[in-house]
């Protein structure tokens, strides 16, 4: 069995790459973290703006910065979230 692994960083830093890397070498799964974040508790919180979590997703992927201001994020309430035995992907 293979560990689960969490790779933080800031935005646009490389996780994904980091993903993509250990997916084809080591046969791990993986969703991005936007994604993963965004289905957590992120679309919650915009829910009114955006009627579908793909549009919210579409509008974050072009325009990093502008989306990201209307979000309260931060790491205490992600960790707060996950359920480590819940989470299908390795990575």
């Amino acid at each position: 069995m293979k560990s689960k692994l969490l790779v933080i960083g800031h935005g646009r830093h490389g996780k994904d790459t980091v993903c993509e890397i250990l997916r084809d070498k080591y046969d791990y799964s993986f969703e991005s973290s936007s994604q993963f974040c965004s289905k957590l508790f992120i679309y919650d919180q915009l829910k009114d703006k955006y009627m579908s979590l793909e549009q919210w997703m579409s509008d974050f992927t072009i325009d990093n910065n502008g989306t990201l201001e209307d979000l309260e994020f931060n790491v205490q309430q992600l960790m707060n979230n996950i359920d480590p035995h819940s989470v299908k992907d390795d990575l």
